[in-house]
């Protein structure tokens, strides 16, 4: 089963980079920049902390929420909002049925509520400590993992420390 990275208006390239490097260690499909004005274009912070494997993506740009939604529904993907709220459903254990897109928001302002409306459910990561939040990049990670793992898909990578 497949899944995509949709990141809305997350600003650091850290983040970015980070967020790039897991999604592709966990064989994402799409990733997909939403709501920025054009698109993102990776700067050698981005870059570096990507280690380049940007160039292992197939990169996509939604300019409005609606195109976006639009695609996903076209391309029979579900869309699972990342955030903390009321009414998040832990993502340990998740029954993931059909092939998805994980939208990742803002590090301070998290996802609107317009985006949350489009999604299927919200997910949570579960903490168990005194931190409020988690990185917007960590939180990706944890999901590709959780998703990945909730396949059966770990696969061995016994001495293959690096993509080549």
């Amino acid at each position: 089963m497949e899944f995509n990275t949709v990141i809305n208006l997350i600003h650091h390239p850290r983040n970015i980079g980070m967020i790039t490097r897991s999604h592709v260690a966990f064989g994402g499909g799409k990733l997909i920049f939403l709501g920025y004005e054009k698109p993102w274009e990776f700067c050698d912070e981005a870059s570096a902390y990507a280690t380049n494997l940007q160039n292992k993506c197939s990169i996509m740009h939604f300019m409005t929420l609606q195109s976006f939604v639009d695609w996903s529904k076209d391309n029979d993907f579900v869309n699972y909002a990342i955030e903390i709220s009321d009414n998040s459903k832990s993502i340990t254990g998740y029954n993931f049925t059909r092939k998805c897109n994980f939208i990742f928001g803002n590090e301070f302002t998290g996802l609107s509520q317009e985006i949350l409306s489009t999604c299927s459910d919200t997910l949570v990561i579960p903490q168990f400590g005194l931190v409020g939040s988690l990185n917007v990049a960590v939180a990706a990670s944890i999901s590709f993992y959780e998703f990945t793992r909730g396949r059966g898909n770990i696969a061995n990578i016994n001495n293959n420390k690096f993509i080549e």
